[in-house]
This record gives C-alpha cells, sequence and structure tokens, in this order.
C-alpha cells in the first residue's frame, strides 16, 4: 500500500459516520416538522465545522452520530413511556459506555 491509500483509509470511516449523521439529523429534526428536518439536512452539510470533521482521521465523528443517535432514542423513549421504566434504564446504561468511551 501506497501512502495514498492508507490516508485514503484512515480518513474513509469518518466520512462514513458524517454522512450517516446527516440522515440522524434529518430524523431527528423531523421530530420537530418535515421541513425542519430537511433545513436541518441542508445545514449541517454544508456547515464548515462538520465538513473538517469528516477530513480528520479520528473518531469526532463517530462521536457526534452517537449523540445524535441518542438524542433520537430519547425522543422515542419519552413518546413510548413505560410504567416500569426499563426503556430508561437501558438508555442510562448506553449512555454510560459511550460516554466511558471517550
Amino acid at each position: 500500500m501506497n501512502d495514498d491509500t492508507s490516508i485514503f483509509l484512515a480518513r474513509f470511516p469518518s466520512v462514513v459516520f458524517g454522512t450517516a449523521s446527516i440522515v440522524a439529523i434529518y430524523f431527528l429534526a423531523k421530530k420537530i416538522n418535515k421541513k425542519v428536518g430537511i433545513i436541518s439536512c441542508f445545514l449541517i452539510t454544508f456547515s464548515p465545522i462538520c465538513v473538517a470533521l469528516s477530513r480528520f482521521a479520528r473518531e469526532y465523528q463517530a462521536y457526534f452520530l452517537v449523540i445524535v443517535l441518542l438524542l433520537v432514542y430519547l425522543i422515542y423513549l419519552f413518546e413510548t413511556y413505560d410504567q416500569k421504566g426499563i426503556r430508561f434504564k437501558s438508555y442510562g446504561k448506553l449512555n454510560f459506555f459511550i460516554f466511558n468511551a471517550h
């Protein structure tokens, strides 16, 4: 492998996580309104900070994606509340492991 290939392979996961973050932002903002979801996707797609983070060979975009997915999951939990709180306990455990990963 040459240096160009290794740089590409190092940056590729960050690009994939950044692209998935756009879709996750849409689903998060779609809870408000479909138009807000589309505008949010547009803004996050062309945001200079998100484009810059997608170019790094770091895990920043993965953390951003996980946080957005956790927010979507939290909204889902509030919409489908159960009396025993089992889902909220699973959310708490998931948050604990995610925050300790950093």
